[in-house]
């Protein structure tokens, strides 16, 4: 027997039982991949953000340092967390359809 798997002679632990559903469910799948999808556009905005800077106006150019910095750190914190609440979205949508395909495999096919 190795050490950590029950064999067929042990019980599982309600304790166990429950941490396994709460680590399995839906929800908290969803919730995770939607923080993370977050987290990881926001880097990623504030990444790209860096490339272009369309939506500034070019007359920004001619103002002091100050004002450019402003600008630009503006423009970098929308582009951030636009990217953020698109890719958290995408991350929900993706875990959501991937766990309800799961669920449904293991009740209805697998029965």
């Amino acid at each position: 027997m190795m050490a950590g798997f029950p064999n067929n002679n042990e019980t599982i632990p309600n304790e166990l039982k429950y941490m396994q559903m709460i680590q399995e469910s839906c929800l908290l799948k969803i919730g995770f991949s939607s923080v993370g999808g977050f987290a990881f556009g926001g880097l990623f905005g504030m990444f790209m953000s860096s490339f272009e800077m369309a939506s500034v106006d070019p007359a920004i150019y001619e103002q002091p340092m100050k004002q450019q910095l402003k600008a630009t750190a503006k423009d970098m914190a929308h582009r951030s967390f636009s990217m953020a609440k698109n890719f958290a979205i995408v991350g929900a949508i993706f875990s959501g359809t991937e766990c309800a395909i799961e669920t449904y495999i293991s009740y209805f096919v697998l029965l």
